[in-house]
């Protein structure tokens, strides 16, 4: 079950930027900013590890009702806590680095260290029946990584606890299509609803979530501009040497190298501020990531295989268990779009060079 669940996050992080989601109307409650004064934000002291366990955990205002947490409060202090965690708390979840959050919420927590499939640092809360997962900037230091998602085991949201099954869901949530994840030799399944700036997703081993679904919360990354995919710029990259094409994008940029003991020296250059990162072996570009900003198509985003060849032409489309591929092959890269359904719903967007394919 672990290694489905490691899949489904790997998968779906890939996925939150370009995969449709039910756009839900939000209660009024759920613009409502937290109580103020009530999620205090504490500064750890200079020099320490990350989240010293047995911290007292601030008390939060709620939508998002996580009974371990509210029970964690009550016996430590006696008190009663009158609502859960609102969006807005969680909001300010995403905003901290993995010290100071976890020195935050305090309470006894489990170090999960770095998840071999995602490549992801996850902190556990048994009590709270929560999860936290951060992704580093600087793999010699966790302390200035950053939230990823928060995963949930027992909660109530909106009338729905981790015991209703996708139809369920639906009824009180509103219809929305059921995704399809690989995991290993079978499936793992979902639902995505919006609400505010938060993702919302529901995840199940079953199509019909009989034995009910966990939830995982994921911030929405929102972009003042989105770019068209240019497969003629893409193809000159490259075509380009590693120098020539670095000093063509400029020095805003982190990189971080790895020896391999079969093809040498990979290099590995991130620019942030333009989402875009670059894979290099040797002296030339392999692979390409982009983020959520550059659409397939135009600034509209496309849902589907059917939109993409509206935007770049037919393509060659195949079927190979258990994911169909749409592919466009340029003078030097790949273009190659993944999908669980024959349609290309939920597709993830993959660029490499012609030599790796």
């Amino acid at each position: 079950m672990k290694k489905i669940l490691c899949l489904l996050l790997l998968a779906l992080l890939t996925l939150v930027s370009c995969a449709p989601v039910q756009e839900a109307e939000p209660s009024p409650a759920l613009h409502e900013q937290p109580v103020s004064g009530l999620l205090e934000i504490i500064d750890p002291p200079p020099d320490v590890a990350p989240a010293p366990s047995g911290t007292p955990a601030p008390v939060l205002t709620a939508q998002v009702d996580i009974p371990g947490y509210k029970a964690y409060m009550s016996g430590g202090k006696g008190e009663k806590i009158s609502g859960p965690l609102t969006t807005g708390d969680l909001e300010l979840f995403f905003s901290l680095n993995c010290e100071k959050l976890l020195y935050t919420l305090g309470g006894e927590y489990t170090d999960l260290g770095v998840d071999i499939d995602t490549g992801l640092h996850g902190y556990e809360y048994p009590l709270f029946a929560m999860r936290l997962w951060f992704e580093a900037d600087n793999k010699e230091d966790d302390r200035t990584a950053t939230l990823k998602s928060i995963q949930i085991n027992e909660f109530s949201f909106r009338g729905i606890t981790e015991k209703d099954d996708f139809n369920t869901i639906m009824k009180k949530l509103g219809k929305t299509r059921i995704l399809k994840i690989p995991a290993e030799d079978s499936f793992s399944y979902a639902l995505q609803y919006r609400f505010d700036r938060l993702l919302f997703e529901f995840y199940a081993g079953d199509e019909e979530a009989n034995d009910g679904a966990g939830l995982m919360v994921y911030p929405v990354k929102e972009y003042k501009k989105y770019y068209p995919v240019d497969v003629k710029e893409i193809d000159g990259w490259f075509g380009m040497p590693k120098q020539k094409l670095i000093f063509e994008m400029g020095k805003d940029y982190t990189a971080d190298e790895e020896e391999s003991g079969i093809t040498g020296v990979y290099n590995d250059y991130d620019y942030k501020e333009k989402g875009i990162k670059l894979h290099f072996e040797q002296d030339r570009l392999v692979r390409l990531e982009l983020d959520g900003r550059y659409r397939v198509g135009g600034s509209k985003k496309a849902q589907g295989f059917a939109d993409i060849q509206k935007a770049l032409g037919k393509g060659v489309l195949e079927e190979s268990e258990p994911t169909y591929a749409l592919t466009y092959t340029y003078k030097n890269f790949v273009l190659e779009f993944t999908s669980c359904e024959e349609d290309g719903f939920n597709y993830k967007m993959q660029i490499h060079s012609i030599l790796q394919y």
